[in-house]
């Protein structure tokens, strides 16, 4: 972890709202030169802090409308199981976030499909397939309310 002065969280706060802007428009923003805000950036991303630079895209535009929230618990709380699932999960493309948790579950999944179909056809595959799932439970969202990444920087 690197250390964070303010110019940096503003420089964070505005890429995680379009990471396409203008490194000369982020210089204004923040009040740096636009080389100075270049290093920044570069800094973020080598450390880490910044992890990728991404398109965020209608799931429903491109076919794939349905979201699922599966929640999975293990069959045991051995590590070698344990280590299987989250291999298995971490592989899989329809998977848009894993969640290893605390409580009744094991693993909360959220999952990017295009129809019921398809979901039943992983459930076959990541956990009727493997003795590592005891049970899952499957929640269909119906409407989505909120859907975002963005990590609340605050900028002091």
């Amino acid at each position: 972890m690197i250390e964070l002065d303010a110019k940096d969280r503003k420089i964070l706060n505005l890429l995680q709202r379009n990471n396409m802007t203008p490194h000369r428009e982020i210089a204004d923003r923040v009040g740096l030169s636009t080389p100075a805000v270049t290093r920044r950036i570069g800094r973020l991303r080598k450390s880490g802090t910044v992890r990728a630079d991404v398109s965020v895209i209608d799931a429903e535009s491109v076919g794939r409308p349905l979201t699922i929230v599966t929640q999975v618990v293990a069959d045991s709380d051995q590590l070698k199981s344990l280590d299987q699932l989250r291999r298995t999960f971490g592989q899989c493309p329809q998977i848009q976030q894993c969640f290893y948790v605390t409580g009744d579950a094991d693993f909360v999944l959220i999952f990017s499909v295009a129809n019921i179909s398809e979901y039943n056809e992983l459930t076959r595959k990541l956990f009727f397939s493997t003795e590592h799932v005891k049970r899952f439970t499957t929640f269909v969202a119906m409407e989505t309310l909120k859907s975002d990444l963005m990590v609340v920087i605050p900028e002091k």
